[in-house]
């Protein structure tokens, strides 16, 4: 519970703010 959490946080929003983008254009 470390580095594998932290690799799933960061992915889970750098998802979304490019669905986010998209959905924006």
């Amino acid at each position: 519970m470390g580095p594998g959490g932290n690799s799933t946080a960061y992915s889970t929003p750098l998802v979304t703010n490019r669905s986010d983008s998209s959905t924006r254009t």
